[in-house]
């Protein structure tokens, strides 16, 4: 899937520290920083890719979107903590978006992740929110779409099968309502378990944000006997 493409914007270059979504990657920026420097952190959106929607705390979205977990987790197991190369290809400052195209490699990640079916093309409705812009790749895109569509991958299958989580209340609901994971904290103080988690990210040297798996309860960890360096400039 290495990308044939002339790439005549500025290819950037550094390590994707968050995936929100499966169409959307935070990036620290490495290009002009002194190794003394934290690197500024950029938000980029896949070029003409949107990604099934999350239940978001707060928001419109209370329930995911059938498969939407799993192309978060599909781009995130590819991505995360990985060197990579970007390019902006386009931006939409009055929505302060960011939208560009990023490569592991040669290999660019919208490729794999519309191939392998977890994202979809934007409709000519979408592109008009873009004003008019896309991915300098969408002749590309629109191929592997295809295929994805025709083999039944990702978001194209029929089965409906664990398609959409089974959220607690407190991650999508009032916040302050946290009875559920009162309950979590009661049921396991004191006991010796292990819990299958996935660690959304760091916030600091001693500090995990993870979500705990089966029951998607949102938790930060922190390392006992560890006392972590808290820097400012860091989305902690």
């Amino acid at each position: 899937m290495a990308s044939k493409a002339i790439r005549a914007k500025a290819m950037l270059r550094g390590i994707v520290k968050v995936v929100p979504s499966g169409d959307t990657l935070v990036i620290m920026d490495l290009g002009n920083t002194a190794s003394t420097e934290i690197p500024p952190e950029r938000t980029i959106v896949l070029s003409s890719l949107i990604a099934l929607k999350l239940a978001r705390r707060g928001g419109k979205q209370t329930t995911d979107e059938p498969w939407a977990s799993q192309s978060r987790e599909f781009l995130r197991n590819i991505c995360i903590r990985k060197e990579v190369k970007f390019q902006v290809d386009y931006t939409l400052p009055n929505r302060g978006l960011e939208f560009g195209s990023v490569f592991l490699g040669d290999k660019n990640v919208a490729f794999y992740v519309v191939a392998h079916g977890w994202a979809k093309l934007k409709t000519e409705r979408d592109l008009d929110k873009d004003k008019g812009e896309f991915s300098p790749y969408l002749k590309e895109l629109k191929k592997w779409k295809d295929k994805a569509k025709e083999n039944g991958a990702g978001c194209w299958t029929k089965a409906t099968a664990g398609a959409v989580r089974n959220l607690p209340p407190s991650l999508v609901g009032d916040p302050n309502k946290k009875g559920d994971i009162t309950h979590l904290v009661e049921e396991n103080k004191g006991r010796v378990r292990e819990l299958q988690a996935i660690v959304e990210y760091v916030g600091d040297g001693s500090t995990l944000h993870v979500y705990l798996l089966l029951d998607y309860q949102h938790v930060r960890v922190f390392v006992a006997g560890v006392s972590g360096i808290v820097n400012e400039k860091l989305d902690c």
